[in-house]
């Protein structure tokens, strides 16, 4: 399977198709842009496209990137005690995503996402954000300001949650995760297409078009069928 040359790093999808046009602010993309639809295939993570044995390689050559990316890998094949001993490593020389990766799963590490968050990490903003709406007995009044933090680093996600629970200030959020959707989808991300899709169809910050949203939808079936298609329809 060929995949156009994209590739996933962390959570930046980096290096496939385009246009060119996505370098600009979110928020300038939201009410006309179409990606170019390049991509034959979904983006996959970096971890999953590289050997592990050249991951290794490299790591052992002190790569740190080959050395996250190893880990994550070890991680999805179960092999959890190496992966996060790597992770450690990482996190104790200042690699914010490694940081995250140890962070992200335990309830009791919240202050140190709420550290990552601040310091400019949006994964770990939007991590706490669905903690604090997910578990009884939080401060849902962090909601809100976890969301804006989010949307202000790239997530759109977050952006999505600001809109909808702070109509002050919605459609200038809307068109931001709109534009930073379209960004991901222009770098072959199907479930961004998708989600730029739905907001662009009903109208959310922008004139509703159902015309590009079903050209964007299509594309998102496209490249991720049993994904994209066969759930969400």
């Amino acid at each position: 399977m060929r995949f156009q040359g994209c590739v996933v790093a962390a959570a930046v999808v980096v290096g496939c198709g385009g246009s060119g046009q996505t370098a600009k602010n979110p928020e300038s993309l939201a009410a006309t842009y179409m990606p170019a639809m390049t991509c034959t295939t979904y983006a996959k993570d970096e971890y999953y496209t590289r050997k592990v044995d050249d991951m290794r390689k490299a790591c052992n050559a002190n790569d740190d990137r080959s050395c996250y990316l190893l880990a994550k890998r070890l991680g999805a094949m179960g092999k959890s005690a190496p992966a996060e001993a790597i992770q450690r490593r990482l996190c104790k020389t200042g690699m914010k995503d490694a940081c995250y990766t140890l962070a992200r799963n335990r309830a009791s590490n919240a202050p140190k996402l709420d550290k990552l968050c601040a310091d400019g990490h949006p994964a770990a903003c939007l991590t706490l954000l669905k903690r604090n709406n997910l578990f009884p007995g939080t401060d849902k009044t962090k909601s809100v300001p976890l969301a804006v933090r989010g949307c202000s680093l790239g997530e759109p996600e977050a952006c999505v949650y600001a809109a909808k629970h702070d109509r002050s200030n919605a459609p200038p959020r809307y068109r931001r995760a709109i534009g930073l959707y379209l960004q991901r989808c222009d770098k072959c991300d199907a479930f961004a297409c998708n989600a730029a899709s739905r907001l662009i169809g009903n109208g959310k910050g922008i004139a509703a078009d159902k015309q590009r949203a079903g050209k964007l939808r299509k594309y998102a079936c496209k490249l991720h069928p049993e994904g994209i298609c066969q759930w969400t329809m």
